[in-house]
């Protein structure tokens, strides 16, 4: 006749999973807390990223507008340099007294 001896009482079973289990809700517990964390830290993240690209953007656009203000004003210069070459062109240029002033 074989024995069945009893290696650990089913009270002391019983408890150890009950232990196991409370383990088991205080570790979910964290890690849900955990998660919630980094998930608000993303979100955080992703608000600074999105106020960061906002401020890049408005500053490429006024750079982009600062040097088109300044190519049109060099260009505005250029032209205004060029009609006063002309006329001194014009004013200086030796008249042929042969040619008809009409």
């Amino acid at each position: 006749m074989t024995s069945r001896r009893v290696l650990v009482h089913p009270d002391r079973v019983a408890a150890i999973v009950g232990k196991m289990r409370d383990e088991f809700a205080e570790f979910r517990a964290q890690y849900i807390a955990q998660v919630a964390r980094l998930h608000r830290q993303i979100e955080q993240l992703r608000a600074e990223y999105r106020q960061e690209l906002a401020e890049a953007r408005n500053a490429v656009t006024e750079a982009r507008n600062a040097v088109l203000r300044a190519r049109q004003e060099a260009q505005a210069e250029v032209d205004k340099l060029h009609r006063q070459r002309e006329l001194l062109r014009a004013f200086g240029a030796e008249r042929d007294p042969s040619v008809p002033l009409q």
